[in-house]
């Protein structure tokens, strides 16, 4: 994950919503990246259950075990 990271393919960010508040995301990035970094990512996704698809996900921080599309 720290390569990944480094490498600047994955990365963390909160967002500012009037309505919402503030929601925390990570993300993953495609363009030019190397192709280690890429099968790297892609082990991290696999390790975190993400699909492969989806570029960003929204962190949710709760007691609850339920797991809905594209939160983490």
């Amino acid at each position: 994950m720290r390569e990944v990271q480094a490498a600047g393919a994955v990365g963390m960010r909160v967002e500012e919503d009037k309505a919402k508040g503030s929601t925390a995301v990570m993300f993953f990035r495609r363009d030019d990246v190397p192709a280690d970094i890429v099968e790297k990512a892609a082990e991290v996704r696999r390790l975190l259950k993400l699909p492969a698809d989806a570029q960003k996900f929204k962190l949710v921080y709760s007691p609850s075990a339920e797991r809905r599309t594209n939160w983490l």
